[in-house]
């Protein structure tokens, strides 16, 4: 099917598909550059630049739905009223919440192991990361 013979709400639930996928996309990497400069403190990356343009790199796909039609505000509150959505939705924060009460504590112990000099910012910043990552990865599989 075309993109010029789907109806609102078909590309309101693509365009929401293709962000969440994006946004999954750009926090892997984001957490890959930040937690690698935790973990080996004098081999700073200089991915900064690449991050930001990233950035803007999937964020210019974003720009393509028209917000301000009438069309598309029904297919938005359709798609937010969606029960299955809205369950889909409660399955993930549940997942992320599940693991980010698990995690620090499997970090804990991984991380004395490996004699890692700052432990704490680590812990904190996957486990902030991880329950992020598992919510958008859960909401991809239960809403399809």
């Amino acid at each position: 099917m075309s993109p010029a013979e789907l109806d609102p709400t078909e590309t309101v639930i693509r365009f929401s598909r293709r962000q969440l996928w994006a946004l999954l996309g750009f926090m892997v990497v984001l957490a890959a550059v930040y937690l690698s400069g935790l973990l080996f403190p004098g081999h700073r990356v200089g991915a900064g630049g690449w991050i930001a343009a990233l950035a803007v790199a999937l964020g210019v796909p974003s720009s393509r739905i028209q917000w301000g039609s009438a069309a598309t505000r029904r297919a938005l509150d359709a798609l937010r009223n969606d029960e299955l959505r809205q369950f889909a939705q409660a399955r993930a924060f549940r997942n992320g919440f599940i693991v980010q009460m698990v995690y620090p504590i499997a970090c804990a112990f991984a991380l004395i192991g490996l004699g890692v000099a700052e432990p704490w910012p680590f812990v904190v910043g996957s486990t902030a990361w991880l329950g992020f990552v598992t919510f958008l990865a859960s909401l991809l599989w239960y809403d399809r």
